[in-house]
């Protein structure tokens, strides 16, 4: 997740979670560790018009994202969800009623649907002209801000990304993670692909190949398909419930992952 590599400045933060470029780049020159891709945001995107829910003081966010669909303009960059909510200090502050749609893994959705501008507007808008996060506190907050989407209707839906466009938009996340790692780590190439919470549909795979990935890791729920001479390899990753089997010191007895595993 490339784009949420922080800043070497930020190497002192007590709250930082991951590494920053030059850590990376240490790491890459000893020899031992490889880099490739797993996207450049890591983050989920609404693939339908159904509302699941508003952007709320006690929605919590995952590091790993939520949404990557973007809710506002800072500094020349679209901050989403991931952003507002749990990465470098944002807060949603102001963005308050923000709609939430179904949502998938970029990889394994089949389409992408961008909400209208307008419709999120007027939620925030009626949010902040209502208390702003006082507003939360009604216990008919979530009815109020239905009744709004009901009031809007249809001149605020959005629109929705499909086959080669949404594929293209796919292609893109990819391809900006690699530039990334390219860039930061001179003479590198990347070649392979490990698709955010291990899934991926075959369009997105076939896409990945087209950009010039010789393979996809994979989790083990998802059935790696007939490999074409030259194609891609469709490569499962080892079930998180295995991994205490590897060999080691350490190693756990099949019978105590088993019973680890049944709680």
């Amino acid at each position: 997740e490339t784009g949420l590599v922080p800043a070497d400045t930020d190497a002192g933060r007590d709250d930082r979670m991951l590494c920053t470029w030059q850590e990376i780049k240490e790491m890459h020159d000893s020899g031992v560790i490889d880099f490739q891709c797993h996207s450049y945001n890591h983050d989920l995107v609404f693939t339908s018009d159904n509302l699941v829910g508003f952007l709320n003081p006690a929605f919590v966010s995952p590091f790993f994202g939520k949404s990557d669909h973007p809710i506002v303009i800072q500094d020349g960059e679209q901050l989403t969800f991931t952003n507002l909510c749990c990465f470098r200090g944002q807060t949603a502050a102001g963005h308050w009623g923000t709609p939430i749609y179904e949502h998938k893994p970029r990889m394994a959705a089949p389409q992408r649907y961008l909400s209208a501008p307008a419709l999120r507007e007027r939620l925030t808008s009626f949010v902040r002209d209502n208390g702003d996060e006082a507003f939360f506190e009604r216990a008919d907050w979530e009815k109020l801000l239905h009744d709004e989407v009901k009031q809007a209707g249809v001149t605020t839906r959005g629109e929705t990304l499909r086959g080669k466009d949404y594929q293209a938009h796919v292609a893109q996340e990819l391809e900006r993670s690699v530039a990334a790692i390219e860039a930061n780590l001179p003479g590198k190439t990347v070649q392979h692909l490990c698709p955010p919470w291990f899934v991926a549909q075959e369009a997105a795979l076939q896409t990945a190949e087209e950009i010039g990935f010789r393979a996809a890791f994979l989790g083990v729920e998802q059935r790696a398909m007939a490999e074409r001479p030259g194609a891609m390899h469709r490569v499962q990753r080892l079930a998180f419930k295995y991994v205490t089997r590897l060999p080691g010191s350490h190693r756990s007895s099949l019978l105590r992952t088993v019973l680890d595993r049944s709680g």
